[in-house]
């Protein structure tokens, strides 16, 4: 699979073993953690003090028949400024996982409570391919911390999950969870779809799992949600799906329109609105309310703080096919302003065995029908080895990138992980001042071969104005932590460090 980060130069120590059960905290060094099989990083808001960030840490074994385990640095920012403190202390916080993705907090408006993370999980592997989508008591004292199942049936699916948001989908006041699902062990007959799970109306933590519907099929496995301002009155919720292993990039959106300038004195237009309105929540109710027919009509839950009484109509999406005809094997995206010009772009990466690409899309005017430009900002990216096994590929994820707060930029940097090339990039424009410039070079800030690199984060940990990275590296069982502005690229190269774990496992995330 795919993943970004950045890099250090250090001595590379052999990966702590792993046993079945949780670990005692261990103490660290400061500018790396010993984790087998480290595969992504987070930085999230500590939930009893939220000025405090904690560095989470997922990670998968490839062992058959093993489950995984999370890990947690708690106020690692204030671990690395305290000078009395000689190293990091790590302790597990979440086990018994499947192949966890990188962990995110959960939204305060899900359950009134900062106390959750979640991660969705699984993946393309055998005994690892039953996945599900997690949540974590991150608040808890207890270690490792409780974590709910909130969609995996008794008789389970062979599907797994690499990318999830919470949402109101149908809109009942309380949000769902929107996810990428894949189907099949065999990477040569990959199902995949858009599902939601329906957050019960009452103990949604003990009422599991939550029921399941597809949204719609061939669908991700990730995908991006974003809101665009499409004009006054007009909202447009979009999700930009990266079609892996059906090769192809689309957009699925629906515009709510805001009309209560409009006519507010005439009632028969009232009327129209209430008919239209009553007739998608029978609708909705008709389809996926069943599981809450038990529930009290007096329940208080719908009475939440949500933002979603103007959700989109999920069910009634408008659908473009924005690329689809080069075979491109798109990963991942991201939307933002990439050349300056106050417009937001849809940038992906493509992996590629031979030659991986990251794109950039301009977005029109008319989605349906007008063009949907693609620049081509960097290419060329291919795993080392000559014959690379399926499923392995580069570039990975790429995110946007302000190094130095202290520099004044019109357009961002890039910052992407090769992946299975075991690199990671900064793809920078070569000229800022100039939207209409789409060239950029993409500079090699680490190389290690024989690693994956997986999911990094980064921030500004002593105060300085300049990032530092933290770096995942799978095959070395390592994190590290590294000082942006500290990076010589005359010496940079780190050798080969492979766990020795008895499977053929080639480091494929």
């Amino acid at each position: 699979m795919k993943f970004a980060l950045l890099l250090f130069i250090g001595c590379l120590t052999a990966p702590v073993a792993l046993g079945l059960g949780a670990p005692a905290p261990s103490q660290q060094g400061k500018d790396v953690i010993n984790l087998a099989f480290a595969a992504g990083t987070a930085l999230l808001p500590n939930p009893t003090n939220p000025n405090q960030l904690d560095l989470v840490i997922n990670t998968f074994d490839p062992t058959p028949s093993t489950t995984d385990e999370i890990y947690v640095v708690r106020d690692v920012i204030g671990q690395l400024q305290d000078d009395g403190n000689d190293g990091l202390v790590t302790e597990v916080l979440a086990e018994g996982l499947i192949w966890p993705s990188t962990v995110e907090a959960v939204p305060w408006d899900v359950f009134h409570s900062n106390d959750y993370y979640f991660t969705p999980g699984g993946f393309l592997r055998p005994t690892k391919d039953i996945g599900s989508i997690s949540l974590i008591d991150a608040a808890s004292q207890e270690y490792p911390a409780e974590t709910i199942d909130l969609t995996q049936k008794k008789n389970p699916d062979t599907v797994w999950f690499k990318n999830a948001i919470f949402i109101d989908v149908d809109h009942d006041g309380r949000k769902d969870i929107l996810a990428g699902r894949t189907n099949s062990t065999n990477i040569r007959d990959v199902k995949t779809a858009l599902v939601w799970f329906k957050q019960p109306k009452k103990d949604p933590l003990l009422r599991t799992p939550w029921k399941e519907s597809v949204l719609f099929e061939d669908a991700g496995p990730n995908f991006q949600y974003h809101v665009f301002e499409m004009s006054p009155s007009v909202t447009r919720h979009a999700l930009f799906t990266t079609q892996l292993f059906s090769r192809s990039i689309e957009v699925h959106w629906n515009d709510v329109i805001d009309d209560s300038s409009e006519n507010t004195d005439d009632d028969s237009d009232e009327d129209d609105d209430s008919d239209e309105d009553g007739a998608f929540e029978n609708e909705v109710k008709k389809k996926y309310d069943d599981r809450d027919n038990d529930d009290d009509d007096d329940d208080d839950d719908d009475d939440n703080d949500n933002d979603d009484n103007d959700a989109p109509n999920f069910f009634e999406l408008t659908r473009r096919i924005i690329e689809n005809e080069g075979g491109n094997m798109y990963f991942d995206s991201f939307i933002d302003d990439i050349n300056g010009d106050g417009r937001l772009d849809i940038v992906a990466t493509i992996s590629s065995t031979t030659n991986g690409k990251l794109v950039a899309f301009e977005i029109p005017d008319d989605w349906e029908n007008g063009e949907w430009t693609q620049h081509v900002l960097a290419e060329g990216f291919k795993p080392p080895e000559p014959n690379p096994r399926p499923g392995r590929g580069s570039p990975g994820r790429a995110q946007v990138f302000f190094p130095d707060i202290n520099q004044s930029r019109m357009k961002p940097f890039i910052l992407m992980t090769g992946d299975d090339d075991g690199r990671v990039y900064v793809v920078k424009p070569l000229n800022d001042a100039d939207p209409s410039d789409w060239s950029y070079k993409a500079d090699v800030l680490f190389e290690a071969e024989g690693n994956t690199i997986g999911d990094l984060t980064y921030a500004d940990v002593d105060g300085d104005g300049v990032k530092e990275v933290f770096v995942p590296m799978f095959n070395a069982g390592q994190v590290h932590i590294v000082p942006y502005k500290d990076i010589d690229l005359s010496s940079v190269f780190v050798q080969p460090a492979v766990n020795d774990f008895s499977s053929s496992y080639d480091g494929t995330l």
